[in-house]
This record gives structure tokens, C-alpha cells and sequence, in this order.
């Protein structure tokens, strides 16, 4: 079978069978926080879109009274929704490299492989319950573009209105998806490439809508609703660690292991080498960027590849150490590119007869998947070790609460 034949399934089953394990998992950390306030809301409606916090990002709290309305203090029912709304986001970044590439379903298939198996950003978004407020404002995002994309291809009202509903819902998502904008203005540019180009005027005219919603939900959300946060007191403000910031993002998706990473203890010894080779490739990774920006690569693949520091941009302003959590979005322009990048490699190849350099390959695309597979296993077990070993506290308060405000909930895990 052809890796172009069926790039929905195969990347929706190889996602699937390497997250499926975490369905034995149990809630971490924030994990609580979130299920409390559920917890107490379930009761009173007009609660039910508040349980972020200092947040204003009512899809991931209704998802989680959702989820326990459905499973209680199950925890596998909320991996549960985590790894479909994972795989909802594979099949929509499937759907626009098909659009971006010209319906080569072997550059979505390439990227739909890698991004269903976390490659990139080590799936602690799926894994992480209370990390799907990326997730589901991605879903959006997605769903943003692809309608946006077929408007401009068939004029037709109906995805200009699909575009416009998905670019609100992407922000009653989270707050990072003001990136959207951007990213359309650049969608724009690639069709430009390609010979669309409407006057400049009705192009801003299309997009005034978006800013105007952009402009109102900014000023709700710094202005008034997170005014006085400890985020904008001291954990997010310009500077010039957002450089650095970058650079050590651009590291972590190649290297999944980082002087402060909490999932794995570095060896004393080891941390100052890799505090160097963190340096090195944290410079060498943004110059090889701004060098394939430069070169003659197609818009496409120039897209996937802006998507990265665009995507990136509303975190690399913290304070705190970075997370690979964040790497969720970011990752999707690299598999995005690789993939775009992979089926014009193989054509070509093709085209020339190289047989023997396209079964290698092959081959080493194969073990590329199982060894990232082996790897989420690796952080699945992890990520269930420190459960065990923090919950106790989290599990005894959670169903203290449960006791108060839904009895029937208290047999849990």
C-alpha cells in the first residue's frame, strides 16, 4: 500500500495505539485544579465557562464539565477527550497540507505521521489533561484556515462564515490564537504565489471583521478580565528573554531532553554539556530558519515554516523556564514542512528512478516512527510515575470536594 492511499487512517491508528496507554494515567497537578472547579460549578450554569482561573478560555472549562458530567473523576474519560480532540487536529493539519501542496496526499501523509506521534513536541499537550486548552484552540485554528483557503478558491459564503465562526471559537479557546490573524495574511501570501492576487484593498477589507473581534477580545482580556493577574504583574513582559526564550524552543523540538526538563534527572556531570549544546544549536537552528526563508523553497513550505516563530511568539514572553507543552502548535509548521518537503524529495527521486534511495527511505521513516513511538511510551510510563508519586494530596482534597458538591462521584480511582 502506497503511503499516499490512505494518510488519514494510517496516521489516525499510529496516533491512536501510541496514546492509547495513557488512558491508564491519572491526574497531574493543575489536573485538580481544574476538575475542583468543575467540581463546584456543576450546579450553577452561569459557572460553567469560568474555570480558568485568571483565564478567560470558556471551551476547555465547558470540555471539562463535559467531561464530568460524563465520567466523573474518572481520569480516563478526560484522556479520552484529549487524544480525539488530538486526532481531530491531525486529520484538519492533514487537510490544509493537502490545500498548501496541491492535493499530495503523500506530503499529508508525512505530516500527519509525525504530528500524530507527538514528534516535535513530545505529546505533553495530549498527555497533560489541563494542557488541551492549546489543543482545542488548534482545532480552530485549523478548521480557520482550511475554510478560509476554499472561500478564496470556490467564493463560496458558506466558508467565509465557517472561517469567521472557527476564528472566534479559536479564541474563546486560549488567548494564543490571536496568532491567527497573522497566519491568515500569510496564507494570503501563498496564494499570492500562485498567481491569486486580488486587489491589496479587498484583501484588508476581508480581514477587517477578524481584527475588529481581535482588537475587542485583546482589550477584554489584558484590559479587564486578567488586569492586575500575576501573569502580566511578573510572569509575561517584553524583553530580551524572549530571545533567548526562542532560540531554546527551536532546541527542544530536536532535543527532547533540557538542562531543566522534569521528566528526566540530567546527570550533574552532563548538564554543562548540554547547556552548551543547547547555546550552539539554540543560534545555529533560528540562522538555518532565516537561510530556507531565504532560499527559492516554495511559499508553501515557507508558511509551514514562519508558522513556527509566529506560533510561538505569545509564549516566548515568560518569565519562568520554557515548556514543552507550548512546542504543541509550533510543531505542526515543522511537520507541515517536512512533509511538503518529503513529497517533492520523492517525486523527484521517483522521476530520476532512484529505487534503492527511496526504499531507504522508507525504511528509515518507518524507524523514525517506531523509535518516536518508543519514546512516548517512555514518557507515558513517566508522566504516570510522578501521578503516583504527587497525587495522594490532590486525590484526598478532589474527593473531599466531591463529597460536598456531588457524592456520587467520590468512587474514583
Amino acid at each position: 500500500m502506497r503511503l499516499s492511499r490512505l494518510p488519514a487512517p494510517g496516521a489516525l491508528v499510529y496516533g491512536a495505539v501510541l496514546f492509547l496507554p495513557m488512558l491508564g494515567n491519572s491526574f497531574y497537578r493543575d489536573d485538580f485544579g481544574w476538575v475542583e472547579r468543575a467540581l463546584v460549578a456543576a450546579g450553577d450554569p452561569a459557572r460553567w465557562f469560568l474555570l480558568a482561573k485568571t483565564d478567560f478560555r470558556p471551551l476547555a472549562s465547558l470540555s471539562f464539565v463535559a467531561n464530568l458530567a460524563l465520567s466523573g473523576l474518572d481520569p480516563a474519560g478526560y484522556y479520552a477527550f484529549n487524544l480525539v480532540l488530538h486526532l481531530g487536529n491531525v486529520l484538519l493539519l492533514m487537510a490544509l497540507v493537502r490545500r498548501l501542496s496541491g492535493n499530495d496526499g503523500r506530503a499529508a501523509a508525512i505530516a500527519g505521521l509525525l504530528f500524530a506521534g507527538a514528534t516535535f513536541n513530545y505529546g505533553e499537550a495530549v498527555m497533560w489533561i489541563c494542557g488541551r486548552t492549546g489543543p482545542i484552540a488548534d482545532f480552530f485554528v485549523l478548521a480557520t484556515l482550511i475554510a478560509h483557503w476554499d472561500w478564496r478558491e470556490h467564493g463560496r459564503a458558506r466558508d467565509r462564515a465557517v472561517s469567521f465562526a472557527c476564528f472566534a471559537l479559536a479564541l474563546l479557546g486560549k488567548e494564543s490564537a490571536s496568532v491567527l490573524l497573522p497566519l491568515l495574511a500569510l496564507l494570503e501570501w501563498v496564494r499570492a504565489g500562485r498567481g491569486d492576487r486580488p486587489p491589496v484593498r479587498r484583501v484588508a477589507a476581508s480581514f477587517a471583521p477578524h481584527a475588529a473581534l481581535l482588537t475587542a477580545y485583546l482589550v477584554f482580556q489584558f484590559a479587564f478580565w486578567r488586569r492586575g493577574s500575576s501573569i502580566l504583574e511578573g510572569e509575561y513582559r517584553f524583553g530580551v528573554h524572549a530571545a533567548t526564550n526562542l532560540g531554546e524552543y527551536f532546541v527542544r523540538m530536536f532535543v527532547p531532553v533540557s538542562p531543566t526538563s522534569m521528566f528526566v534527572a540530567v546527570p550533574r556531570g552532563f548538564v554543562p554539556v548540554l547547556e552548551g549544546i543547547y547555546a550552539v544549536l539554540g543560534i545555529v537552528l533560528p540562522l538555518a530558519l532565516v537561510a530556507l526563508l531565504a532560499s527559492r523553497a516554495p511559499r508553501a513550505m515557507k508558511f509551514a515554516l514562519l508558522w513556527i516563530p509566529v506560533t510561538l511568539l505569545p509564549v516566548v514572553f515568560f518569565t519562568y523556564r520554557t515548556s514543552a507543552r507550548y512546542l504543541y502548535t509550533p510543531s505542526m509548521g515543522l511537520a507541515m514542512a517536512l512533509g511538503m518537503a518529503g513529497a517533492i524529495w520523492w517525486a523527484r527521486s521517483a522521476a530520476a528512478g532512484a529505487t534503492t534511495r527511496l526504499r531507504a527511505a522508507a525504511v528509515a521513516f518507518v524507524v523514525l516512527l517506531l523509535v518516536q513511538g518508543a519514546v512516548m511510551q517512555v514518557i507515558i510510563r513517566r508522566h504516570a510515575a510522578m501521578e503516583r508519586a504527587e497525587g495522594a494530596e490532590g486525590w484526598a482534597h478532589l474527593r473531599a470536594v466531591a463529597k460536598l458538591y456531588r457524592p456520587a462521584s467520590t468512587e474514583a480511582p
